[in-house]
């Protein structure tokens, strides 16, 4: 059996500490599924020489972009010069026009001179690719004075599994003068991190349904049908966002840590068809207060997320899901449907292998091949003791058994239901 394992899965934990509950920190965990298996894929940045690019990709003439390379010390008139200076390290990148990162799944477009950050997915994971497939979200730095002006790109790390950009406002008496940062590495998160002096981030994206999964007992669901033009949603502070994009093949998914952040949906539009004159209601964009935290953004077709590391990333064949009526079967050309998730094990078929993993709830999207699943918490049976988790089981039992009254059973049952899935787990493999 594999070791559970991410290409960025270090780095992520560096930046989100482990935590014991679901809203204590924020980090995002992928499973491909069902997915053809493709080469790790290079990451890319680019110099684009001009500012001038716009969100319209057929219409990008990248013949006149300029790869950036890893190692800067290439840019010196006599490289191998400048590398036997072991005091030299090389200046600093100024970027001649927009930047652009791409990996396998997507590319990111930093505009300079609106401050705005532009990320494509990829339709089909390759890179390079001259079709970077659709536009999901638009990231733009808020101001506590007002809009960010005008930035000055820098590149703050450029290493072969990590590039960092920041965003630097060029007038020199704003007072919002810390860096904004976008870190990506080969998987399709990207994470953003603001200084204490911005409120928070803007970020465009044509949202259907908002969703705060697992709030409290069952997924809270926030649709823009029915709602008022130009109306404010405001959310509850949990720690994960998700919201199902028009059209619905792809979700944009948010996590962050415990703070005081606030978030809110906003700019509701109607839209009317030509064809039908049926009125179509969006969110057009999804706000938060970061309070100073890092955020995490990521637009997933296939995908297990936690709020607190990386899991497990490899193909699969077959995924059986604990949901609230029951296990459900999930193959190949599955019809498309969103379903809640119960405490439980979910089952994980590869290279004829069954990979038991314990979910502690959180709901499943299924469309086209790809699977989505976000929930509160995931255990392996690599993590969980044999002993242990059967004297919490039998401890669970018996409080369940008895337990005096209503709540005392409901408080009871939650606890049994996560006993007896880590009990299930480390009991598949024995």
């Amino acid at each position: 059996m594999r070791t559970p394992a991410h290409p960025a899965s270090q780095a992520l934990r560096r930046r989100f500490p482990p935590c014991a509950s679901f809203l204590a920190g924020a980090l995002l965990l992928l499973i491909p599924a069902f997915a053809p298996a493709t080469s790790a894929a290079s990451l890319l940045l680019w110099d684009t020489g001009s500012g001038l690019l716009g969100d319209k990709p057929e219409t990008w003439n990248r013949q006149a972009w300029k790869a950036v390379p890893s190692d800067l010390l290439e840019l010196e008139a006599n490289p191998v010069k400048a590398r036997s200076d072991p005091g030299y390290y090389g200046r600093e990148y100024a970027f001649s026009g927009d930047a652009v990162v791409e990996n396998a799944h997507l590319i990111a477009v930093f505009h300079a001179a609106t401050a705005t950050t532009t990320l494509f997915a990829k339709d089909t994971p390759t890179a390079p690719t001259p079709n970077p497939g659709h536009r999901f979200a638009a990231c733009t730095p808020i101001g506590k004075s007002g809009p960010v002006p005008p930035v000055r790109l820098q590149l703050l790390r450029h290493a072969a599994d990590e590039v960092i950009i920041g965003l630097t406002p060029t007038a020199s008496d704003h007072p919002d003068t810390a860096v904004t940062s976008f870190s990506f590495g080969r998987s399709e998160i990207v994470e953003i991190r603001t200084p204490d002096s911005l409120q928070g981030l803007r970020i465009s994206s044509p949202i259907e349904y908002g969703i705060i999964p697992g709030y409290v007992t069952d997924d809270l669901v926030f649709p823009a049908r029915g709602a008022e033009d130009n109306s404010v949603v405001h959310l509850p502070s949990e720690n994960v966002f998700v919201g199902l994009l028009e059209g619905g093949s792809h979700a944009l998914m948010a996590t962050w840590p415990q703070g005081r952040q606030q978030v809110r949906l906003r700019n509701l539009t109607s839209l009317r068809t030509v064809d039908t004159a049926e009125a179509r209601t969006r969110f057009d964009t999804f706000e938060i207060d970061t309070d100073g935290k890092s955020l995490c953004l990521a637009t997933l077709q296939v995908c297990i997320m936690t709020p607190d590391r990386i899991f497990w990333n490899d193909q699969a064949d077959e995924i059986i899901l604990p949901t609230n009526t029951g296990q459900m079967g999930v193959l190949s050309n599955h019809a498309p449907l969103i379903t809640a998730l119960d405490i439980g094990v979910t089952l994980i078929r590869s290279n004829n292998n069954w990979i038991p993993v314990a979910l502690m709830g959180g709901f499943a999207l299924v469309k086209q091949n790809q699977v989505t699943i976000l929930v509160n918490e995931a255990e392996s049976a690599q993590t969980i003791g044999v002993d242990e988790a059967e004297k919490a089981f039998e401890e669970a039992k018996t409080r369940l058994e008895e337990s005096p009254g209503e709540k005392q059973r409901v408080e009871a049952t939650f606890v049994f239901k996560r006993a007896r899935a880590r009990y299930q787990v480390v009991k598949q493999l024995a």
